[in-house]
């Protein structure tokens, strides 16, 4: 094989090894990202069901009732 040849297949190994190295971290990072947006979504379900109930409580106990003559 001619120098140039095999300076090129190297020079195409070393670019596939920083492309496989780079997709790993992105996947990486993808999946973290998934689990953070789960996490989130759970929050804001029991965030969201914590404003009902206090909804439904707060409605109850402090429920202002406008006087006859209105």
């Amino acid at each position: 094989m001619s120098e140039e040849l095999i300076q090129r297949i190297e020079m195409l190994e070393s670019k596939l090894a920083f492309q496989d190295d780079t997709i790993d971290q992105l996947n990486q990072t993808v999946t973290d990202l998934n689990q953070e947006i789960q996490s989130l979504k759970n929050e804001l379900i029991a965030l969201a069901e914590k404003l009902i109930d206090a909804g439904q409580v707060g409605t109850d106990q402090n429920q202002v009732e406008i006087p006859p003559h209105y």
